[in-house]
């Protein structure tokens, strides 16, 4: 149910990846006393290099469950726990044949065999130190920024860094929202209290590009409502931030005195809700944007006023991608849907629109022109892969494939070479998806909060991270990861443990006291009372 149908073509110039089988099994259970004092199960690890034994007590096969349960969706329910001490032989034997039908089903999910947690409570990575699985290598860091980054922008050849920061917190925007507001009858004092802001900074390299970075900042500006998204052009010299009231601010800024200095264009009061996705035309000097006032709209610069207003759907838009020389445009919105406008006439006029395979909210998109295909992610961890094919093509434009990831995901890009979907999510972390199996082949967690923007250099293999946890990042990805998979096992094996996963669903959970005495309720599931 993971994998990605009809989708040949992205694996063209697949390459293999190192992998290690895997099997696991619970033989025994035995006491230990002080200091020790507990439950202990015995795991025996096969692998097709070698084999080892580890002691496990419940409460560690709990902790890597709350991990997992964290990131991945549809986690094997783990055995339940009890109101008192498991002191029986039968209840013994019982918890041990549901922990080794628990792990067995475990290691059935790459995207799970593969997640640090239960790396880490195998032990895989210490006994196959040669396979350990290369990790991302950060190589620069903007941190303690004064707000959580929304949007960010990096001009590597001119070596400048826009970033849009919102305070995230709700309660903090309310009291800011009524100390900044206005009776009729008041003046307009021309302060504010802070909510969003615009930082830009200058960039320095220490040698090559993974040398040593150093962010100086240049200016800021703020704003009394949050910042959503940026867009630049470089012809028009201008900046273009959308904002959460629905206007857009216009920004002059001139790269031949260094980005020093800048004037304020013009506020357009483009939308009625917060702006989305924001693309220039020089040629044309219009703005196109949209918003979750579900309008997408054309703003003549000169006029600086919307010549062109056009509901897209029933539903919010999430997101908009403005292809300039092909003179179209692609939305997503909150019901899953996704469109392709052509923008060479007037008005524009919608070629195509596609139900993804998330009948949610989409969060993201990314387009990759060359080879024509389309990515989207949804809050319910479904990503969706679109075939656009070749500019004039985009009437026979189809939904090709989508697998199920984890729920909250934020931020969707593409690996080209290593045809690997990248998802980041509200958690923090960051997954790398194989595009021809639909599995999860490494996760990591760059970020304590919700990642808000990626961005992928294919050049280089290098990923940018931002997050509400006040910091940007850019990591160094390798070249290869190191696959762990499951042993082939025999079909019986498998109906027991989706019997087991199944019955285990119906039990009540109590507590862990039975090996340590401890009264700790941490991790009870109360939704199962």
């Amino acid at each position: 149910q993971r994998r990605v149908h009809g989708i040949r073509k992205l694996m063209e110039k697949e390459k293999s990846h190192s992998s290690i089988s895997v099997s696991v099994e619970i033989t025994d259970f035995f006491e230990k006393s002080a200091p020790n004092k507990g439950t202990f199960y015995k795991v025996v690890v096969v692998t097709n290099k070698e084999a080892w034994t580890i002691e496990r007590r419940f409460s560690q096969f709990d902790a890597m469950h709350q991990e997992l349960i964290k990131m991945v969706s549809d986690v094997p329910p783990l055995p339940p726990k009890t109101f008192f001490k498991l002191s029986s032989h039968e209840g013994l034997v019982k918890r041990k044949m549901d922990l080794d039908m628990y792990l067995k089903a475990l290691i059935q999910r790459p995207e799970i065999l593969n997640h640090p947690s239960l790396r880490s409570l195998l032990e895989l990575d210490t006994h196959n130190p040669t396979s350990l699985p290369p990790s991302p290598k950060k190589i620069a860091e903007l941190s303690d920024l004064p707000l959580g980054v929304r949007d960010f922008l990096y001009l590597e050849g001119e070596n400048i860094m826009f970033v849009a920061l919102s305070d995230m917190k709700i309660t903090s925007r309310i009291d800011a929202y009524l100390t900044n507001a206005t009776f009729p009858w008041e003046k307009k004092s021309g302060t504010h209290v802070t909510v969003g802001a615009l930082l830009v900074y200058k960039v320095t390299r220490a040698g090559d590009f993974f040398g040593e970075w150093k962010f100086d900042r240049l200016w800021v500006k703020s704003f009394a409502v949050q910042t959503n998204v940026l867009c630049w052009d470089a012809t028009l010299k201008m900046l273009a931030i959308g904002m959460d009231d629905g206007k857009i601010i216009c920004l002059k800024i001139a790269p031949e005195h260094k980005y020093l200095q800048y004037e304020e264009f013009c506020i357009l009061n483009a939308h009625t809700a917060r702006v989305m996705g924001i693309g220039m035309d020089p040629k044309k000097n219009v703005i196109y944007s949209c918003s979750e006032d579900k309008k997408m709209k054309i703003t003549d610069l000169s006029y600086q006023e919307p010549h062109t207003d056009l509901t897209v759907g029933t539903f919010p838009l999430k997101g908009m991608e403005v292809d300039i020389p092909n003179q179209r445009v692609f939305i997503i919105n909150g019901n899953g849907e996704f469109f392709i406008y052509s923008i060479a006439e007037k008005p524009p006029k919608l070629i195509k629109q596609i139900q993804t395979v998330s009948p949610g909210t989409l969060r993201s998109m990314l387009v990759d022109q060359t080879r024509g295909y389309i990515f989207t992610c949804a809050m319910d961890g479904n990503i969706s892969v679109i075939e656009v094919g070749h500019p004039g093509k985009e009437k026979l434009a189809k939904l090709i494939g989508g697998m199920k990831g984890s729920d909250k995901a934020r931020c969707v890009s593409w690996r080209t070479n290593k045809t690997e979907i990248i998802c980041a999510y509200e958690t923090g972390q960051v997954s790398f998806w194989k595009i021809q199996s639909g599995q999860v082949v490494f996760v990591f967690e760059p970020h304590s909060q919700a990642i808000t923007r990626i961005i992928w250099d294919e050049k280089r293999q290098v990923l940018y991270t931002a997050s509400k946890d006040k910091s940007i990042k850019v990591w160094s990805i390798p070249e290869e990861w190191h696959v762990y998979f499951a042993k082939a096992v025999p079909k019986e094996d498998l109906k027991a443990s989706a019997a087991s996963s199944a019955a285990l669903k119906t039990e009540k959970v109590g507590s862990d006291n039975e090996e340590d005495g401890d009264d700790d309720l941490k991790g009870w599931h109360s939704k199962q009372f």
